[in-house]
């Protein structure tokens, strides 16, 4: 179906009719050049359509018939649409369609706004693909439910669970006993599959509608102008109402934007929300069809493993398999603590109520409506479980979400999707406490590699970058070159081999029951695909740690730990990003350099990930005019050179300038705040800063401590998207206030400069590197000796160094006062910093 809107200025001359027919020219030239074609609005042309053969009455009119007849048009509106006063004039709004059989009726309709043009309104026998309305099950309290409930699970018979005279399972057990308790306190509700009316639509406004169209009908008929003046009267209510109440459901939505935010950014995201793909292309053919759609998603995720993953032999692995280094001593073994209820009762407070349950269909909100009568059973049934390695099978079920990966790919390609795990969440719960306890072991005993930044405590995308640029700034200091190799994996989480993730885990002292409760967590696991409310079948999960898991992140990193063993070159890692550099002294650095890279391709075809050469980028960091022309190679295929690469969400460059981040991080920014202003216009003041700070202060400030840009003019470019963003927010309250000088316009908000707020967040950097928060390699940070609660002062002979963080350290906190160098947390150091007015300038 191919719809088009057309309006022709009445003193128009008929050239536009001649344009018209190229157009349906290249429309018919197309593949689908035999699709439904509807054309409508005002074409100002006084032709007589109650004729059987219209006649033209200039040639204008004669043009348009001729054109008519070549597009293969027919006019289906026959009454006038024109009112002048109370009196219908000439049939100006059009409506042409290619096929008129498929035209079921048409009809008048009351006038839009203050218009003086009669609406259309048309129904078809059209097989259009429209938006599923998914019909979604849902577990609702009764009436006093919540009491009731928390009774019935406080006397249910819980150590019935540990009862090992019994034959049940005891998990089996207690799921039968939670559904019983809450049979009576909860019901199941369906919700309709039918379209819903917008939530401000109320049933006054419905009658009122009703009531309306009806006055219409008998004024259009009689043509008395009583009639026509009780319609007015009665449309004008009708608007009046619709504003009032739309406006009332946003300003009640935004004064619980944050008690209650769930309803605010579902409201906001149907909005910001891209167009969703209807149809797909399935085996060369374009479907629509959810099922069909469901096990195509589940057949390309189970197939979607390299083939060589599963044949590979275990690796042989070093013990410990950490970053070498020389140490006697043995691992110490991994020896879990019992779970114990307080454990179990601090991890369900911390799980969103909202959530979606998993496959055994518990909810979240119903544990933490009962926690206090569930933790103790769950702390003895995971123990139990921990220490048999016994897990229900319902916790290796997994409910597999497709979501787009974005960065512009096809929304009708299954490639451009990848899967996202919903598990159980009573396993949730026992695998967030088991994580935690090994993530304890692991970085007590300093098991892991330090140059891994992801999913670890005290480490995170700002401090990888910042250690990258501080590399990278100091190679340009000294007057070298610095070349950079950022390297990808192909679907990594998808492709752990689970026999070579058992075979490393002895390495970092995971044995015993340990072992044998993460060989049967990853054993014999399955997952369905649910798509539009269609579920797909179960396939087998032969790889892979599932992604929305809780420990999955934690195998992968014991995975991929022992990679960085022998590179000689430097290397960071956030998970699967891995990022390969070297200062360049002479050319044996460029071959030390390659041949770290043929190391870790050698590491990913013994452990069975993939290395992608054709998405692994290489970049020189030089500033001179003409640098040495570099080649390198992974599996025999040149690595692609870049002036600019992304790297963790921030562009850089070969000069370390960042003028390729903010510009893109302006246009960005820019296109939200532009996004925000436009939905918020019939909403309080404070529903616009709200968004704003929720959606465009993290795109302008995301990694800001590492990229802060020396240049005025940068700075002023960043700083633009704010002054926009409080004239709006200032004009939602009193037009006067947002004439008033920026500074003046920050103190009404209670906002801060773009560019205070980055010295901030630079100092809350520090702060956690100095007190051993976040960990810190030796020499970057130096104290001084007269008085070790400051730094010593670090010296750059270019501006790209003086920008580093650690060069700039004994600026940033030398200056700030006693009481915030030696704060006990970072709450509190925040909170002191915020106090301290220090306008000493960097630049």
């Amino acid at each position: 179906l191919l719809l088009g809107s057309l309006y022709r200025a009445p003193n128009t001359g008929h050239g536009v009719f001649a344009e018209l027919c190229a157009v349906f020219d290249r429309i018919s030239s197309r593949k689908e050049g035999h699709m439904n074609i509807l054309l409508t609005r005002d074409f100002n042309l006084h032709i007589n359509w109650n004729s059987a053969d219209p006649m033209p009455t200039n040639e204008t009119e004669a043009k348009f018939l001729d054109w008519m007849q070549y597009a293969n048009l027919t006019q289906i509106v026959r009454f006038p649409t024109h009112v002048r006063g109370n009196v219908l004039g000439h049939t100006l709004d059009l409506f042409l369609c290619r096929n008129p059989a498929q035209l079921l009726s048409v009809s008048d309709t009351p006038p839009l706004s203050n218009s003086d043009h009669i609406g259309i309104s048309s129904s078809w026998n059209f097989s259009c693909t429209r938006k599923r309305i998914i019909s979604k099950q849902a577990i609702l309290f009764n009436k006093d439910g919540r009491d009731s409930l928390e009774r019935s699970v406080a006397l249910a018979p819980w150590f019935l669970c540990m009862d090992f005279l019994t034959d049940y399972n005891p998990w089996d057990l207690f799921y039968d006993m939670f559904w019983a308790a809450c049979r009576d306190s909860t019901h199941t509700m369906i919700s309709s599959k039918h379209k819903k009316s917008k939530p401000w639509i109320t049933g006054l406004i419905k009658q009122l509608s009703s009531k309306t169209r009806r006055f219409f009908k008998r004024a259009s008929k009689t043509q008395d102008a009583t009639h026509w003046a009780a319609y007015k009267d009665l449309l004008r209510q009708l608007k009046r109402e619709i504003r009032v109440s739309y406006r009332n459901y946003l300003c009640d939505m935004a004064s619980q934007a944050r008690t209650c935010p769930r309803r605010f950014w579902q409201f906001y995201g149907s909005l910001r929300r891209n167009s969703a793909a209807t149809q797909f292309q399935i085996g060369g053919t374009y479907t629509d069809n959810a099922q069909v759609i469901a096990n195509s998603f589940g057949q390309h995720f189970s197939d979607a493993v390299p083939a060589f993953n599963n044949s590979c032999p275990p690796p042989q692995v070093e013990s410990p398999p950490a970053e070498k280094h020389n140490r006697t001593e043995s691992i110490p073994v991994f020896v879990p603590p019992p779970v114990t209820t307080e454990d179990v009762a601090a991890a369900i407070s911390q799980l969103k109520p909202g959530a979606s349950p998993g496959p055994d269909g518990i909810p979240p909100f119903l544990l933490k409506a009962c926690a206090a009568a569930l933790s103790s059973p769950l702390a003895d049934l995971y123990n139990y479980s921990f220490s048999r390695a016994l897990i229900p099978d319902v916790w290796k079920l997994a409910h597999v979400t497709p979501v787009h990966k974005g960065k512009g790919k096809p929304l009708n390609s299954l490639e451009s999707y990848r899967p996202i795990s919903l598990t159980c969440i009573p396993c949730k719960i026992f695998e967030t406490l088991i994580c935690s306890k090994i993530s304890t072991h692991l970085e007590v005993n300093n098991l892991f590699c330090s140059s891994q930044h992801g999913f670890r405590k005290g480490r995170s995308c700002e401090t990888l970058l910042s250690l990258l640029h501080h590399d990278l700034s100091s190679a340009l200091d000294s007057s070298k070159e610095a070349d950079v190799l950022s390297i990808d994996f192909s679907k990594a989480f998808d492709s752990v081999n689970h026999d070579h993730i058992l075979t490393k885990l002895p390495g970092f002292g995971i044995s015993g029951a340990t072992l044998k409760w993460v060989s049967n967590f990853l054993g014999n696991r399955r997952q369905r695909v649910n798509f539009h409310g269609a579920f797909s079948q179960w396939h087998n999960v032969r790889v892979g740690v599932p992604q929305g898991s809780v420990i999955g992140p934690l195998l992968f990193n014991l995975y991929i730990n022992d990679l960085a063993v022998d590179i000689q070159s430097n290397i960071l890692r956030y998970a699967d990003d891995h990022i390969l550099y070297r200062t360049i002294h002479s050319s044996q650095d460029r071959q030390i350099l390659q041949s770290d890279l043929h190391r870790i391709c050698r590491w990913s075809e013994v452990n069975g990930l993939l290395l992608n050469p054709d998405k692994t980028v290489y970049l020189k960091i030089s500033r001179k005019r003409k640098p040495v022309d570099v080649v390198y190679n992974a599996q025999g295929k040149r690595i692609q050179e870049a002036t600019d690469t992304k790297i963790l969400g921030v562009w850089f460059d070969k000069t370390l300038s960042f003028r390729r981040h903010v510009d893109y991080v302006c246009k960005r920014a820019s296109k939200l705040r532009g996004f925000i202003t436009r939905t918020t216009r019939e909403m309080p003041s404070h529903a616009f800063c709200t968004l704003y700070t929720a959606l465009v202060l993290p795109v302008l400030e995301y990694c800001s401590s590492v990229w802060s840009p020396h240049q005025v003019d940068l700075q002023r470019r960043l700083e633009s998207t704010q002054r926009k963003a409080t004239k709006t927010a200032l004009y939602l309250q009193d037009k006067r206030a947002s004439k008033l000088p920026y500074e003046r316009r920050l103190q009404s908000l209670r906002w801060s400069r773009l560019d205070k707020r980055r010295l901030f967040f630079r100092r809350v950097l520090l702060y956690r590197y100095l007190h051993g928060v976040c960990p810190v390699p030796d020499g970057y940070l130096r104290r001084s000796r007269r008085d070790p609660s400051k730094l010593e002062q670090r010296f750059a002979r270019t501006i790209s160094a003086s920008t580093s963080l650690f060069v700039q350290a004994p600026i940033l906190w030398n200056h700030l006062p006693d009481a915030a160098r030696q704060a006990p947390s970072v709450d509190e150091f925040k909170d002191l910093v915020r106090n301290h007015h220090d306008t000493y300038s960097l630049h």
